[in-house]
């Protein structure tokens, strides 16, 4: 299988792109989050910014979804990463190389950068089917690409605290633009196997209509949650254990901050939740086994969970390294099979439009806890909050081994929905 992987040419182009942009993306978010603390000295301004993402990518996922799915997908991938690149280069890169960024400016960089991650991150998703000849290696270029993403995600961050703290905020963000730049011209030749849509003026006038019809879409897409048993469970799932493990993904530069880790140690920290997933994604691409896509999906969740709980009862100056590399190791279980289950359970013309409305459902309540917990955590109460949440997350995902129905047909889904 691995063989037949190697010789697809559309996955290599893709595969490179995307791993040189999460690189650049990877210094850009260390560069991001710790000049908003040196801009503020406030922790609720990390939860604030991560809300503000969070809020856009449950909102105008609702809509994105559906415009996908009627635009050439590569094309819109490439159009979107020069956006981006010009986007980088002229605010965050140029007022900081002038000395003229300030908090105002960041929030108008993190707003718009917000919604263009929005509609790349669902195109990235419902291209991949196109970029295989055989559905059956899904599994696997779903596993290859979250090890090699990480692998870039280690890098990235490790770089990024590295440049920042040498070489300044600037520097940073200058090497994101680039890297966006790259990934265009990577994408440019892509061959997918399969049709996803073109840009014409036909095909401007059927977004249009896709846009006046948005409600029946969206309602479409409800409609293959609440028919289907399974899904139905699943989104519920989704929305509680978002609620309650979202502030744990925020905690890298409060904990570095905390110890006087530095901007430094702020990329250690993110690069070994990074190298902890590329070693979990690694390992399932090379075990040929038939995993339950569910149960390593629960597992993953209370490992990860439960990752933190040992900065909670071990006080070791070395355990935030080892506390963070294990989180990323179980975090894969999340993010290989979580996707996996709805590459295989949604109709491929539905891609976009469920997962936009299952991202709405699953992030409409993350930014209340983010604020809280960032807030108490700015009044000393770290290791309560790491308790409660740890806590509550393992539980949840522990009563959801029955819960969720382990012998669920996956064929089903689709055949139950009711959608053709």
């Amino acid at each position: 299988m691995l063989i037949k992987l190697k010789r697809e040419r559309n996955l290599c182009f893709y595969f490179i792109g995307l791993f040189v942009s999460t690189i650049g993306s990877g210094i850009s978010h260390i560069a991001l989050m710790w000049v908003s603390l040196e801009l503020t000295g406030k922790y609720t301004t990390i939860g604030a910014i991560t809300s503000a993402n969070v809020i856009i990518l449950a909102v105008f996922g609702l809509f994105t979804g559906v415009l996908i799915d009627g635009f050439n997908k590569k094309k819109f991938l490439v159009r979107i990463d020069l956006f981006k690149g010009v986007l980088v280069l002229i605010i965050p890169f140029l007022f900081s190389y002038l000395g003229m960024l300030n908090i105002h400016l960041l929030w108008i960089y993190v707003i718009l950068s917000s919604f263009a991650e929005v509609p790349t991150n669902q195109a990235h998703f419902a291209i991949i089917p196109s970029l295989v000849k055989d559905n059956k290696l899904l599994v696997k270029v779903n596993s290859i690409s979250t090890t090699l993403l990480r692998i870039g995600s280690v890098l990235g961050p490790a770089v990024g605290g590295i440049i920042v703290s040498q070489f300044g905020i600037a520097t940073a963000f200058l090497v994101d633009a680039l890297t966006f730049f790259f990934s265009a011209g990577c994408l440019v030749f892509l061959k997918p196997y399969y049709s996803t849509d073109s840009i014409s003026i036909e095909g401007y006038r059927q977004v249009v209509k896709t846009v006046k019809e948005f409600k029946d879409n969206i309602a479409l897409s409800f409609s293959l949650i609440l028919k289907n048993v399974f899904l139905r469970r699943l989104t519920m799932y989704n929305l509680v254990t978002n609620f309650i493990m979202g502030p744990l993904f925020i905690l890298a530069p409060i904990i570095a901050k905390n110890t006087g880790l530095g901007a430094a140690g702020y990329g250690m920290l993110q690069s070994l939740m990074m190298i902890g997933l590329s070693i979990g994604g690694l390992l399932i691409t090379l075990v040929e086994i038939d995993f339950n896509k569910v149960k390593m999906l629960l597992i993953g969740n209370i490992g990860f969970a439960g990752s933190f709980l040992l900065l909670v009862l071990i006080s070791a100056k070395y355990m935030p390294y080892v506390v963070f590399f294990l989180a990323g190791f179980f975090l894969v279980g999340g993010k290989v099979f979580g996707h996996t289950i709805f590459q295989e359970s949604v109709p491929k013309e539905h891609l976009g439009k469920f997962m936009g409305s299952f991202g709405f459902v699953g992030n409409l309540v993350q930014p209340v806890n983010l604020w809280l917990s960032t807030y108490f955590i700015g009044l000393g109460k770290l290791n309560e909050v790491l308790l409660i949440l740890s806590t509550f997350s393992i539980v949840v995902s522990i009563y959801s081994f029955k819960f969720l129905n382990m012998h669920y047909k996956f064929e089903a889904l689709v055949e139950d929905s009711g959608i053709g």
